[in-house]
């Protein structure tokens, strides 16, 4: 794990902390961004692979990442959120959905 790759699929994984809003040059009209984010941190990361095992949120350090991807997308023009019915999907989800008081739907 790398400084910044917890945004990754939305960040550049070099240590820059560019405004979200300049990752999001206005589409083309009648288009849909898709933006796709992994979830955070777990106990299970580097230990096994936990594929779709319930119950398995995020830990410490998880949680700290997703409040930082929510904030760094709290200015972003989202418009939805999805996410799977697993704990730690639906956690790093939430935190994203949250500034924009937004559901986390699946």
């Amino acid at each position: 794990r790398g400084g910044g790759r917890a945004l990754s699929g939305v960040a550049r994984t070099d240590g820059d902390a560019r405004d979200a809003l300049d990752c999001f040059v206005a589409p083309a009209a009648g288009t849909t961004r898709v933006l796709l984010v992994r979830h955070a941190h777990t106990a299970a990361v580097g230990r096994t692979l936990a594929g779709r095992a319930p119950g398995l949120g995020l830990d410490a350090a998880g949680r700290r990442e997703a409040a930082a991807l929510g904030a760094w997308l709290a200015r972003a023009p989202l418009a939805a959120v999805y996410a799977s019915p697993l704990a730690r999907t639906r956690e790093t989800a939430l935190a994203v959905a949250r500034p924009h008081a937004l559901a986390v739907d699946d």
